[in-house]
Parts: C-alpha cells; sequence; structure tokens
C-alpha cells in the first residue's frame, strides 16, 4: 500500500501542524468523491467536519490515511500558527508575484520562509503567526482561518504540491508591517437604511456574475464577498444594492466545499465595512463592468 502520504501527513503533524485528508485527485483526472455536490476538485475535505477535524493525534493520521491512502494533506492555519500567502497569476485579478514586489518596496521584504510550489503553478509562503482569510491585496489570497494543501498533494492539472528550497530554509515568523496589513481596519459602522431598494433584477449584474464565477473557481468565498461589495460601492449604488445578494451568494457558497464557510453576519458586517470606507475615484465597477444604466439613476445616501 502507499505509504508515502502518511509518512508525510505525520511529518507535518511531528512539526506542529494540524492535518486532516482532502479528496485526491484520481489517475483518470476526476475527484475521488465522486462528484459529489459542490466538489471542488481535489480540494475539498474527507472528513464530515473539514478543517475543524484538524488534529495532530497520531492514532487519527494512521486510521486516516490507512483508510484513504492516497488523500491529499490539509493543513488548517490557525490552529498550526501558519499564515499563508497563495501568489498566482489571475486574468481577473493580476499578477500576484508583482503585487509582492510592490508590497515589499513599500514595507520591507518578507523573511525567507518555507516556500511551496501549487499544483497550479502559484506559490504559497507559508509564514508563522495567526490572522483570518481577510486579504487587503488584489491578486494575493491569504490563508489564516482557513486551510492549504501541502506537499505532495496533487492536482486537476497533473502536478503536485512541491517545497521549493527545503534543504535550506524554515518557518519563518510574519513581520509586524504584515500583520498591520492583515488586519481588518475598525472603522464606525453606520447604520443601513431598509428603506433603499433595487429592483433590477440579480442577473443585469456583470459584477455578480463574477463573483460566482470566482466562487466557483475555488477563490476565497470571504475575499470574493470583499470585492463585490468594494464593486458595488464604488458604482454608487445603496448598500442595500449588495444586501440583495446576501442570500444567492451564500447559496453559492454552499454549492462549493472547500475554504471555509462564512455566514450572513459575516456578510452584513463586510457590507457595513465597505460602505464606511470613502469611495475609490475613479469609480472601477462603473468604467470596467458596464453598469452606466444604473449611474445616471439618482440615489440617495
Amino acid at each position: 500500500p502507499n505509504t508515502r502520504m502518511l509518512e508525510d501527513a505525520l511529518a507535518y503533524a511531528a512539526s506542529g501542524c494540524h492535518v486532516f485528508p482532502v479528496y485526491e485527485i484520481q489517475d483518470d483526472g476526476s475527484c475521488a468523491c465522486g462528484g459529489l455536490p459542490g466538489c471542488s476538485p481535489g480540494k475539498h475535505p474527507r472528513t464530515s467536519n473539514g478543517l475543524s477535524a484538524a488534529t495532530r493525534d497520531e492514532k487519527v493520521i494512521r486510521l486516516w490515511w490507512t483508510t484513504w491512502p492516497n488523500a491529499n494533506i490539509g493543513i488548517a492555519c490557525r490552529p498550526s500558527n501558519r499564515i499563508v500567502l497563495d501568489l498566482d497569476i489571475k486574468p481577473a485579478r493580476g499578477n500576484g508575484y508583482v503585487e509582492l514586489e510592490t508590497i515589499e518596496e513599500k514595507h520591507g521584504r518578507l523573511p525567507y520562509s518555507l516556500r511551496a510550489r501549487t499544483g497550479s503553478g502559484g506559490l504559497h509562503i507559508h509564514l508563522a503567526g495567526t490572522s483570518t482569510d481577510y486579504s487587503p491585496f488584489q491578486a494575493i489570497d491569504v490563508r489564516g482561518s482557513g486551510y492549504v494543501l501541502a506537499p505532495p498533494s496533487n492536482h486537476t492539472s497533473g502536478k503536485r504540491y512541491e517545497w521549493l528550497d527545503s534543504d535550506d530554509s524554515r518557518l519563518e515568523a510574519a513581520p509586524d508591517w504584515l500583520l498591520r496589513l492583515l488586519s481588518r481596519p475598525v472603522v464606525t459602522i453606520p447604520e443601513i437604511d431598509p428603506s433603499e431598494t433595487l429592483s433590477e433584477p440579480l442577473d443585469s449584474f456583470p459584477v455578480f456574475k463574477e463573483s460566482l464565477r470566482r466562487v466557483a473557481a475555488g477563490d476565497s468565498r470571504h475575499n470574493t464577498w470583499v470585492w463585490l461589495a468594494l464593486q458595488i460601492r464604488d458604482a454608487r449604488l445603496p448598500v442595500s444594492a449588495l444586501e440583495t445578494y446576501a442570500e444567492p451568494f451564500l447559496a453559492a457558497c454552499r454549492r462549493r466545499a472547500g475554504d471555509r464557510d462564512v455566514t450572513s453576519e459575516e456578510l452584513v458586517m463586510v457590507a457595513r465595512w465597505v460602505y464606511a470606507k470613502t469611495r475609490r475615484d475613479p469609480h472601477p465597477a462603473a468604467e470596467k463592468l458596464l453598469l452606466p444604466a444604473l449611474l445616471e439613476k439618482p440615489v440617495d445616501g
């Protein structure tokens, strides 16, 4: 029997990581789950309670990978005291590598910490520390309360996650400047006026379609909602316009396993936080996503 994944899972646990089994990609390229509702191929937990089951208990880990010897390995970030920056190049969001260079020019370089090449060709930078999945960046995702796949987990591309420079690198602490950037701003939360209404159908909003595409593609559900909220606000629409999307957005999230769940309370908190911030100028949602008909209408508030 294949013992490679078991040995690696045990090694991660011994190093302080809390791990759990994730459905793997089979030889024919399909997910081992067989097509469960909301399947995110090769990325969703085998355990019924997801990353909440993550553990360092050797007996439990041995039982899991004896039952599913080829299962991918998930690392729960928060109990493992890890923050993972996920860099990639995505047409809709930009180049994460270039964005990191810009951030480092302004704040200072990240320490040379553990790095892994993802199955899709992206880069995971592992740092010691605690955070949430909130990301203030455009093309860099953050995993702090969620989970990441660890090498040698496999991917739909046919490639495996792999460590880079594992012979001379180690887990380094996240710098203070990064922790400050990852902290949610404390703002005064405005009241939401329930009298504001929006009559246009949901299908008329390209930004909402794009948010559903991102969720289906595996992007962070929290970060996607933040992005959607910013687009709606920058298009000079009232907060009630964003509230219109809450339930269908949650429904779309429930259809895709993996990543951490978001709650309706979290969506409301994000909406209030976004609308308490100053609108950006020029307005990217209006310019890039073509909402001229809506923007011509007077909006109170």
